[in-house]
């Protein structure tokens, strides 16, 4: 099975086998599920450019758009074409940005999980008495969490 880049030139989101297309983006595809390729790859924008002309302030404006695929992208371009220490900066900054967000992330459902895995095993009382506690009064998540169990446990 070979992988292609479609070109979404449509104003709505296309799934092409089990690959969702948003509209005006691009994804790789199995070439055989390609509907009307000819059509879709004279439309295609270059897919090896994020910045292309672009000056350097419009490229670090358009970095705040970015996703992470795209950033990591745009970094290898720039680094290979027009080597602007600016941009490049930007884009580093915004890519670690993401890696912090996501880490945060990550740890907060970590220790969310670790929290209902320890309270899901506590008998009805003591989750109601916890329940009063400052910090789960202070914490959306570990409330939803043992409100959730102390339905479980009326359901059982």
């Amino acid at each position: 099975m070979a992988f292609k880049p479609y070109y979404n030139n449509t104003k709505k989101v296309l799934w092409i086998g089990s690959v969702k297309v948003p509209a005006g983006q691009t994804r790789p595809v199995d070439e055989n599920l390609m509907p009307n390729t000819q059509a879709a790859q004279v439309n295609a924008p270059k897919l090896d450019t994020i910045f292309g002309e672009l000056n350097a302030a419009k490229s670090m404006a358009l970095v705040k758009t970015l996703n992470q695929e795209q950033l990591a992208a745009a970094l290898v371009e720039e680094t290979e074409g027009k080597a602007r220490k600016s941009v490049i900066e930007a884009v580093q900054k915004s890519l670690l940005a993401l890696k912090d967000e996501n880490s945060e992330a990550n740890q907060r459902a970590a220790e969310l999980e670790a929290f209902a895995a320890h309270w899901s095993n506590q008998t009805p009382e003591n989750i109601t008495a916890h329940l009063e506690s400052d910090d789960v009064k202070a914490d959306a998540g570990k409330l939803d969490i043992l409100n959730a169990i102390l339905g479980d446990a009326k359901n059982d």
